[in-house]
């Protein structure tokens, strides 16, 4: 088989893993493009699948650009290479927001053994829009640090952001924990 046509059809699977990202209304507001000769991957915010009606500072699509990117290094690990990230690359392309260069394949590092661990959760995923149970998150949650670092990877309750804007806050589930009724395990 031809190489390009190979590079083609892995380019193709990893990008695949890659848009099953979780986005803001589903919007995908994101575009990939295959550098060949530099067997890189370039990942661009697309403004045009932007929601400005609920994401006015493009905060949902630069976290679900992160996800996609997330998904990326996730399907790279599996197919057993070891991408390496290059975040907001150049200045002057603020939409260009990452370039993953894929190297060659079996140069994976063992870190990277646990992203491809991740890999069947990929297909897996999916949303939720169920109703929350009425159970309030733990105390010791709720007072754990919410500050990332090196322990916590995220904040662990909502901040001002949320909770300050109409329809969030307590009354509409945000500190439950579990879907009520959650959807029916796909085979």
């Amino acid at each position: 088989m031809d190489t390009r046509q190979s590079d083609a059809k892995t380019v193709a699977g990893l990008v695949a893993g890659a848009v099953a990202a979780p986005s803001m209304h589903n919007a995908q507001p994101w575009r990939f493009r295959f550098v060949v000769s530099e067997r890189v991957l370039l990942l661009f915010a697309d403004l045009e699948r932007a929601v400005p009606r609920f994401d006015a500072g493009n905060r949902a699509l630069h976290i679900g650009c992160g996800a996609a990117l997330f998904n990326l290094r996730v399907a790279a690990a599996q197919a057993g290479f070891a991408p390496v990230v290059d975040l907001l690359p150049d200045p002057a392309e603020p939409l260009r927001l990452a370039a993953v260069r894929l190297g060659e394949a079996g140069a994976a590092v063992p870190a990277e053994d646990d992203l491809a661990r991740l890999h069947p959760a990929i297909c897996r995923r999916h949303t939720s829009r169920h109703p929350f149970e009425e159970e309030d998150i733990p105390e010791g949650i709720q007072r754990a640090p919410t500050a990332p670092g090196p322990t916590t990877p995220c904040a662990p309750t909502p901040g001002a952001w949320s909770s300050n804007r109409p329809g969030r806050g307590r009354s509409t589930g945000t500190n439950r924990t579990r879907p009520r009724n959650p959807a029916p395990a796909r085979a």
